[in-house]
């Protein structure tokens, strides 16, 4: 789904979900993680193979923050020597069929790390049982074992 309006309540508190120029009765709404499969172990300059996420058949699903968790072979971290994941996604959204950005854009730009979620400048409104797909890139130089973990937070949406 697409052009996401917004959820607006009318005089008696029914909520509903405006999207392309339409309304729909909300009957609830969940707060929910999806998590895309671990990419890992990418060659300097290589793509993965596509992961991806099978949004819930019995609702919609609007994603409002992406997190990432990156870490090199499994090894311990601290927060001050965390790496970075030198990587760029493509998100492909089958039921709009079509990519969510015009090129592979780096993963800090869509995904923050946990403690520090990237809020969606407007909440994109996935449709029951689309399949969104990730592909990633490697474009750093020395590093080719790192596990890239992202989760999109949002909420599953029920209607009457």
């Amino acid at each position: 789904m697409e052009f996401f309006d917004g959820i607006v309540k009318d005089n008696q508190g029914n909520e509903y979900l405006q999207y392309n120029g339409r309304s729909r009765a909300i009957l609830m709404r969940i707060p929910f993680t999806y998590q895309v499969p671990v990419i890992s172990n990418l060659a300097v300059g290589a793509t993965s193979a596509p992961a991806q996420v099978l949004i819930d058949s019995g609702s919609d699903f609007l994603w409002q923050c992406g997190v990432y968790e990156f870490d090199l072979a499994a090894a311990a971290y601290t927060y001050n020597t965390r790496p970075m994941p030198n990587m760029t996604l493509v998100i492909n959204d089958s039921a709009a069929g079509r990519n969510l950005q015009n090129a592979a854009v780096p993963v800090g730009a869509i995904f923050g790390p946990v403690e520090k979620p990237i809020a969606r400048p407007l909440p994109y409104l996935f449709g029951a049982a689309a399949t969104v797909t990730f592909t990633a890139t490697n474009f750093d130089a020395a590093v080719a074992t790192g596990n890239l973990r992202l989760s999109l937070l949002g909420q599953q949406i029920y209607y009457k």
